[in-house]
């Protein structure tokens, strides 16, 4: 963390020096494919069709992956849509102990800007997908997600009017592993009983927070396996060819 801070302020001086003949090209439109481990911070509320005789918080795990879709570079500011999330998780016992899924809600749209962006004025730009002369910024996402669960067939979701605001602080973009972005705020928690999401009709039953943290694509992980294997098994065949026999 100490290197970034350091990497980027240099970076930001020599943009003082060299001025505009330092400047880097606009990052260009693209999608980047996020996978991603996260927290769902819950309080159900007592008195509600959930049967709680007590307000009760809990704390749940979540794997997946969404889709940032990236406009171009405008000034120092990157636009930006949330698409495709599909995250999974387990609830507490005392809530069955099922499965569910999380999506973006149907009919809303998560969206953001990473503002204040700053470039490796000596990196030209980069092409979707490749690494960028991105050096820092601040990311924030005003979301709308909703949770599944399949063997009840019931469906939470959060606050229609009152969106999930996710704020983080990225080193690298796409985003590098470890990148934390965090909603701190709590937002409103519906049970739906209709067949599509309306306030009006739906029963608020708890608020919820999160956060998520950037992780390697599953594929790297499997590559970087495979590696060490590899590399244990080339020690361990050459131990054994060292191996002199026995008189």
């Amino acid at each position: 963390m100490r290197r970034n801070r350091f990497r980027t302020a240099a970076i930001a001086a020599l943009v003082l020096v060299l001025g505009s003949r330092a400047d880097a090209d606009p990052i260009v439109a693209g999608t980047d494919h996020i996978f991603a481990i996260g927290e769902l911070q819950t309080t159900l509320f007592a008195g509600t069709p959930l049967g709680l005789n007590d307000d009760v918080s809990f704390t749940t795990k979540l794997t997946g992956s969404y889709r940032m879709n990236r406009s171009a570079q405008v000034g120092t500011s990157i636009d930006f849509t949330i698409t495709d999330a599909l995250f999974h998780g387990v609830l507490p016992a005392f809530l069955g102990g099922n499965a569910f899924q999380l999506t973006n809600t149907p009919g809303t749209t998560s969206s953001g800007t990473i503002t204040d962006v700053v470039q490796d004025p000596g990196d030209p730009g980069f092409s979707s997908g490749a690494a960028s002369s991105f050096v820092s910024g601040n990311y924030r996402a005003e979301t709308y997600y909703s949770m599944f669960v399949p063997d009840t067939g019931a469906t939470f979701y959060t606050d229609l009017s009152d969106p999930s605001v996710f704020t983080a602080t990225p080193d690298a973009l796409p985003f590098a592993p470890g990148m934390v972005k965090m909603a701190m705020i709590p937002v409103g928690l519906y049970l739906q009983v209709g067949a599509s999401p309306d306030s009006s009709v739906d029963v608020l039953v708890g608020r919820v927070s999160g956060s998520l943290t950037v992780v390697p694509e599953p594929s790297a992980l499997v590559l970087a396996g495979i590696g060490a294997l590899g590399v244990v098994g080339l020690i361990c065949h050459r131990r054994r060819g060292r191996r002199r026999p026995l008189a």
